[in-house]
């Protein structure tokens, strides 16, 4: 019988783990117009965010404004589209910002708001679905075919956002493709890139001991490429199929 727990790459949320309680969000007002939520987990498995937790949290909010902080490896692909629409539907203004990584399912939260902004040094990657199989080669080839449509949906994502094609992003997704915060924005997966935050002056208060990004510590071995710096560039997408521009 085919299994897809959690079909976007075998994630360290596939491994039963024993950990500390922490949080996997945050959610604060900062501001009396903006609220603020931080998605900083794995997405769904056995110790990383569930999506009926997020919506719950989500529908407390009421702000016109809401930012999304993301720093995530991904997971579990079903839970991450029911978190992605789940902002798209929202009514306030959603500005998504990747502060570390936005891998994976992860990505595609990423691109669920009206702008997606990535922080200084940080990272998005693209790759193509992928799950577990027992069975019989009936069950591997219908287990291939669900792989295949997934991947399609995600790609579909990415083409909505940035143009290009199904194909081009299955192409991308097949390399797995890792951006910088800069190659994001130039393959229109991001909006801009963030400036760099400044020092606090002499004489001025110290940032909130809550604005401190929550601790991520996963073990990106599992991907082809262990992040940005030891996978090859990207390769542009041409978007004039969407009447964006051409970049190959």
């Amino acid at each position: 019988m085919p299994w897809i727990d959690l079909p976007n790459g075998p994630l360290p949320g596939i491994r039963a783990r024993m950990r500390e309680e922490r949080p996997w969000y945050q959610c604060k007002n900062v501001a009396s117009d903006e609220a603020e939520l931080l998605l900083y987990e794995e997405i769904g498995g056995w110790d990383g965010t569930l999506a009926e937790d997020f919506l719950a949290e989500l529908k407390t909010i009421t702000a016109p404004k809401l930012k999304v902080r993301v720093s995530s490896p991904g997971g579990a692909v079903f839970e991450g589209l029911a978190i992605a629409n789940a902002l798209r539907s929202h009514p306030a203004e959603v500005t998504c910002q990747v502060d570390g990584l936005a891998a994976s399912i992860a990505s595609v939260i990423a691109l669920a708001g009206d702008r997606l902004v990535m922080s200084p040094n940080s990272m998005l990657m693209v790759h193509e679905a992928a799950g577990c199989c027992l069975g019989n080669a009936s069950d591997m080839q219908q287990m291939a075919e669900l792989l295949d449509k997934i991947s399609d949906n995600i790609a579909g994502a990415y083409a909505s956002k940035a143009g290009g094609s199904v194909d081009d992003w299955r192409a991308a997704m097949r390399q797995e493709t890792w951006y910088s915060a800069d190659e994001a924005v130039a393959a229109g997966l991001a909006d801009e890139v963030a400036q760099q935050p400044r020092r606090a002056q002499p004489g001025m208060p110290e940032p909130d001991e809550d604005d401190a990004p929550m601790a991520a510590r996963w073990d990106l071995s599992v991907f082809r490429y262990a992040g940005r710096a030891a996978a090859p560039s990207p390769n542009p997408v041409s978007r004039a199929a969407t009447g964006g521009i051409v970049t190959d």
